[in-house]
């Protein structure tokens, strides 16, 4: 940077202070040294300032870039293939164990259950049967051996058959004793089946079919959650694409702090420099009035110049907060769709996940529970088939022995023929006991019968009570399945749940950090209005000048004057002010520059080995 003169350090030579004493020109160079040593402070005096913006902004794009990355991640992961399948998988799962559900019907095994219990009853009611008929063959018995006696010798051959009918009474007091007992036991059996099914249908009624009731909600809501998420995943991400091409678009404003810099430097650099114009041989007074005519010229260029600067940094800063505001409200809308973004990583969505999780872990024990019931009761059931069977066996020899009275019956009116006349109550005895014969055998085949009924309801039942045990079975399997299936969904929640939570934390640094570089950008109002103030003192010096000597006003007045001062000039912003202060076209310039070389006085140095940047200057 090109060193400033102070007051202390301007000394002109005698011989131009001579030339210059009827106008107060040293007045005025003094003044213009104050300025140009003021306005080299405006920027920098806030160098630092000015690059902890640049530095903010810098790392503003850095966040903002990583928060695209995890904006697209999490993106991909709540919408990615794995989540879908797993989601896909849990959907067919429950559907497979509501079908079990269905095919299972509880209803339909009670209702056999039940069934089973009705001719058990009836059974035992058939049995009831053989007690009159027991009583019947006790009086038979004794009626014979009475008639017997009372006939003397002719009788003895009936004690033999009184014999054969009491020990008749006995055996199938016996059988019919042990078929009761049997009932009795098969009662107990159904009752205890009953138990056993209602115990089975309760725990279906009461905590399986809720537990699936509830997965089968929890899993509904999930995949609308999964949708709504996926939706606002891609609004998440793209929000976040815009605040990263916001803060390009706040880089590409930030190069105002070179643009400022340039300028400024330029314009106390002229100021510097046309002072030392002043400084050399005798002027006559012609060229003391042009010299003063210029002077006045370059303060007028550059009170243009200091204004296009403080206009153009107001822009850029204005820009700046616009867009900064702008990524303020995207930060505002991005937290409103991640606190919105009801999917896995949300609160409902965890306890959704971790209570499908609950509930499927609480299935598997209470189906394998009912499982083990549904066996338990199969187990019944194949031991009342073989006590059904064992009733049937005896049932067979009721009916043999119903045989066996038959041929007493017969046996007996056999004797009482051969008798005779005195034989005659005997043939009476022999005619019951035939009677009782075949009441016998109605009594064993209905029995029979219920039997018969009976092992086809408990078959029936057997068949029904199997499908639940199998239908528990594989609802357990399934439910392990969903366990599995869920434990692979936490596995991606897990992962998008960390994202959600870098993404907040990112996007709340980064709202901090724009919310920051807003209020570094407050000194703006502070330099434009060291900028305001230098512009006045630059147009009260102009003013002064204008009024020793007057401008000259013809067309020429600047299309000679101030030419050289464009080589200067680096920047677009610059050569335009410079050319509306003139104005003359880029054409006009060239004719006149020759010329103007001739007559003016040369304000600037070679700038042969300047960095010619224009306006593309680096930020940092």
């Amino acid at each position: 940077m090109q060193s400033i003169m102070t007051e202390q350090e301007f000394q002109p030579e005698n011989s131009m202070t001579q030339a210059f004493n009827d106008y107060p020109v040293w007045q005025w160079l003094d003044r213009l040294s104050r300025i140009s040593s003021e306005l080299s402070r405006v920027i920098a005096g806030r160098e630092n300032e000015f690059l902890e913006i640049g530095q903010g902004v810098q790392d503003l794009y850095y966040r903002s870039r990583d928060l695209s990355a995890t904006a697209l991640e999490l993106g991909e992961k709540a919408s990615g293939s794995a989540l879908k399948e797993a989601m896909e998988e849990l959907d067919s799962s429950l559907k497979e164990i509501q079908g079990q559900s269905e095919d299972t019907n509880l209803e339909k095994t009670m209702n056999r259950c039940s069934d089973l219990g009705v001719a058990v009853g009836k059974l035992h009611k058939e049995m009831q049967h053989f007690r009159p008929m027991l009583k019947h063959l006790r009086v038979l018995a004794m009626s014979i051996r009475i008639e017997s006696a009372r006939m003397g010798e002719q009788g003895r051959h009936f004690v033999t058959l009184a014999q054969e009918v009491e020990n008749l009474g006995y055996k199938t007091e016996e059988y019919s004793r042990d078929a009761t007992e049997r009932i009795r036991g098969l009662q107990n059996e159904v009752q205890s089946l009953q138990v056993s099914v209602n115990s089975a249908h309760n725990l279906h009624s009461r905590e399986i079919t809720p537990l699936l009731e509830g997965v089968h909600e929890k899993s509904r809501q999930l995949q609308e959650m999964q949708k709504s998420s996926e939706r606002l995943s891609g609004s998440i991400a793209g929000r976040a694409d815009r605040i990263k091409e916001m803060v390009g678009e706040i880089i590409s404003s930030v190069q105002f702090h070179d643009i400022t810099r340039q300028q400024v430097e330029h314009v106390y650099q002229s100021l510097d420099e046309a002072r030392d114009v002043f400084q050399g041989e005798q002027k006559e007074e012609d060229q003391v009035q042009d010299m003063i005519r210029w002077l006045g010229d370059v303060c007028s260029l550059q009170s243009r110049q200091l204004e296009s600067t403080r206009s153009g940094l107001g822009k850029a800063m204005d820009s700046i907060r616009q867009s900064l505001g702008g990524i303020g409200e995207y930060v505002q809308e991005q937290e409103a769709d991640m606190q919105g973004f009801t999917g896995l990583d949300s609160g409902s969505g965890q306890g959704m996940l971790a209570g499908l999780e609950q509930d499927a872990s609480s299935l598997i024990p209470i189906l394998e529970k009912s499982t083990s019931g549904f066996e338990d009761v199969i187990r019944r059931l194949e031991s009342m088939s073989s006590d059904l069977e064992g009733m049937q066996s005896l049932m067979d020899t009721l009916e043999d022995i119903g045989e066996e009275i038959a041929l007493i019956a017969l046996n007996a009116s056999v004797k009482s023929a051969h008798t005779g006349e005195g034989g005659k109550p005997l043939g009476v005895l022999a005619g019951a006991i035939h009677r009782l014969s075949g009441d016998t055998k109605n009594v064993v085949a209905s029995v029979s019968g219920v039997l018969e009924e009976i092992l086809s309801v408990a078959g029936d039942f057997s068949s029904h009570a199997e499908k639940a045990r199998a239908g528990s079975q594989n609802e357990a399997r399934l439910c392990s399945i969903l366990g599995q299936v869920v434990n692979r969904m936490s596995g991606v929640n897990t992962e998008v749940t960390a994202l959600n939570r870098n993404l907040r934390e990112e996007t709340s640094k980064l709202l901090k950090l724009s919310t920051k570089i807003q209020k570094k950008l407050d000194m703006q109002f502070e330099v434009q209005e060291e900028i305001s103030a230098i512009i006045k003192d630059l147009q009260e010096v102009e003013q002064q000048i204008q009024e020793h000597v007057p401008p000259v006003e013809s067309g020429e007045r600047y299309s000679q004057r101030l030419s050289n001062i464009l080589h200067r000039y680096t920047m677009e912003s610059e050569r335009s002010v410079y050319r509306d202060f003139t104005g003359q076209g880029q054409e006009e310039q060239g004719h006149g520059q020759e010329a103007a070389e001739a007559h003016e006085p040369e304000l600037f140095t070679d700038t042969e080995g300047e960095d010619e940047f224009g306006d593309n200057v680096e930020l940092f």
